[in-house]
């Protein structure tokens, strides 16, 4: 298992990941697999989905789980240039992570405990004091799976018709 920044070679699996994790939300943006390569393909700065926002877990040659993340400070700049009307999901001073997925047949391998650990790393190198994201409130499932690494309830957000959970996590 490596992880490693995506790239626009990676643009196929991203978008699958992507897909898998913001289901419900890409069908309320009205966002399709076109749209989705076009976001993944521009810079940091233009796309919250940017392949320059993503790490990807890849086995042999194969990408099998991704996780989207940045400073939750440049969300409304990024969001504005995109041109899609994402709603406010995170907070100035927390490295936000937008997304993260692992395929289905690949689950239970411990890649997205890893991508998590990375995002450590990245808050650090960002001078961010906490990891944020928010996750369905009826899944329950996951949200034990971020307690387990340390994540803790902070609040509840309503976006795009669901009811969402805030959770950070204190780096240290």
């Amino acid at each position: 298992m490596k992880i490693r920044k995506a790239n626009l070679n990676d643009t196929h699996s991203c978008v699958r990941l992507i897909e898998l994790a913001m289901d419900g939300i890409i069908q309320t943006l009205g966002l399709n697999q076109n749209a989705l390569e076009r976001l993944f393909s521009q810079s940091a700065e233009n796309s919250r989905l940017s392949h320059e926002h993503i790490s990807v877990v890849e086995t042999g040659s194969e990408v099998v789980a991704a996780m989207g993340c940045y400073d939750g400070a440049t969300q409304g700049q990024m969001d504005a240039k995109s041109g899609i009307k994402f709603q406010k999901e995170c907070f100035s001073g927390e490295l936000y992570i937008d997304f993260i997925a692992t395929f289905k047949n690949q689950r239970k391998k411990g890649y997205a405990s890893a991508l998590l650990k990375s995002a450590d790393e990245i808050a650090r190198a960002k001078n961010l004091s906490k990891i944020a994201l928010i996750v369905k409130q009826d899944k329950i499932k996951n949200i034990k799976f971020y307690e387990s690494l340390g994540f803790k309830k902070d609040d509840k957000i309503l976006a795009y018709g669901f009811s969402f959970l805030h959770m950070i996590k204190e780096i240290r």
